[in-house]
Formats: structure tokens, C-alpha cells, sequence
């Protein structure tokens, strides 16, 4: 690898491959959390700190949040994985259409172009693996701030939908995959294993490239 960063030159030689893509990390999968879960995280219930306007403290400190927000929340998670891509992609567009342009912790409202990037990144992952991403912002914000792999890559394909029975079948849908980058002397944080763990069991497309030296 000559110049450049070792993100870069993967992109490229994904892209020799088929795969269109972004050197993304945290950004995408925070923003597609905070609209899905817009309502529940700032909840009119919940306590507000001046400190914490844009990041609700149900994220910054969720031991201190009340019962009904965890029972908003996990209704919340039920309708994802029960309702399927479709429910999902359809409460992303509200959400965002409702919400978009004010400020919030995490969120870009034009990172991947805006809602129709989001509503792909969510159709590529599957609403399974969704909520399972959504699921550790929720219970540890900051631990899992850091770590989600550095590129996110899609290509046309005409397999059949993740995520179980309730995703419809499309001869048309988007592939994605994450991929995490590593220079020859790198190696994977606590972090970063910690998400690779969480996608694997969410059944998504995740690998590590190497880049040598």
C-alpha cells in the first residue's frame, strides 16, 4: 500500500470488486438509532439536564432512566423485529421527516445522502440485526461509541432479504457488508472486537481486511 490511508486503498480494492462505498464508522448506525428511537429517547417524561439538551440522559446515564422508558424502549425493539424492514423503513421516514434538521447527540442528517441511505443501510442489515444495533446504544451508550467498523459497502443483489420470516424477498435488493481496516502492525480494540461480536451474531455480512505492508 503506497499513500494514502489504509481505508482508502480497501475502498479501492473493494470497489475493483464490485462494491460501491463509505468510510463510515460510528456515524451512520448512531444516526439510523437516534431517529428510530427519536420519541422514546427524548420523551417529554423523561428528565432533561441543560448539560444534556442534545444527548438525553436515558443515553448518558441509563441506570438513573425510569421503567417506562425501558418499556417504551423494548416496545420499540419488539415492533422493529416483529414488523420487519418494512415497519422499520416506514417509522425511519416519519421520524425523519418529522424530526429532520434539529440538533441531536449523533446525529447527521445528510450522512449518506440523507433518508434514502439510511432506509438502505437499514434493508441492507435487516431489521433483526437493526435492533440489536440499537439495542447496545440503548443499554451502553458509551461503550459502544467507538469500535463499529470502518467502512460500510453495498453491490446490487438478487439473494433473498436477512433477518428471518418477516423480511419480504426482493429479486433487486442491496448487499452491504462492514468491513473493518487494519494496517500490518494493527491490531483490533476491545472496542472494535466487542462489535464485531455484536454483527456476527446479527448475522451480518462483517470482515476484517488486513492491509500489508
Amino acid at each position: 500500500q503506497r499513500g494514502g490511508s489504509v481505508e482508502d486503498f480497501a475502498l479501492e480494492w473493494y470497489r475493483s470488486r464490485g462494491w460501491d462505498g463509505v468510510h463510515s464508522e460510528n456515524g451512520p448506525f448512531l444516526t439510523l438509532f437516534m431517529i428510530l428511537f427519536w420519541d422514546v429517547v427524548f420523551h417529554p417524561d423523561e428528565r432533561i439536564c441543560a448539560s444534556h439538551r442534545d444527548c438525553p440522559i436515558v443515553l448518558r446515564f441509563p441506570s438513573v432512566a425510569s421503567s417506562e422508558h425501558w418499556r417504551r424502549a423494548r416496545e420499540r425493539l419488539t415492533m422493529i423485529t416483529t414488523g420487519g424492514i418494512a415497519a422499520t423503513t416506514e417509522m425511519l421516514s416519519r421520524h425523519y421527516t418529522a424530526y429532520e434538521g434539529r440538533q441531536a447527540f449523533g446525529v447527521n442528517w445528510q450522512v449518506l445522502g440523507g433518508l434514502t441511505g439510511l432506509e438502505q443501510l437499514a434493508r441492507g442489515l435487516g431489521s433483526d440485526a437493526v435492533a440489536k444495533i440499537c439495542w447496545c446504544y440503548l443499554d451502553d451508550l458509551e461503550a459502544y461509541l467507538g469500535g463499529v467498523p470502518d467502512l460500510y459497502i453495498w453491490r446490487r443483489s438478487s439473494a433473498a432479504s436477512p433477518g428471518g420470516g418477516a423480511e419480504a424477498v426482493s429479486s433487486n435488493r442491496i448487499d452491504i457488508k462492514l468491513v473493518e481496516v487494519k494496517g500490518p502492525r494493527d491490531k483490533l480494540s476491545d472496542r472494535q472486537l466487542s462489535w464485531l461480536r455484536v454483527l456476527k451474531a446479527a448475522a451480518v455480512d462483517v470482515e476484517v481486511f488486513r492491509v500489508q505492508g
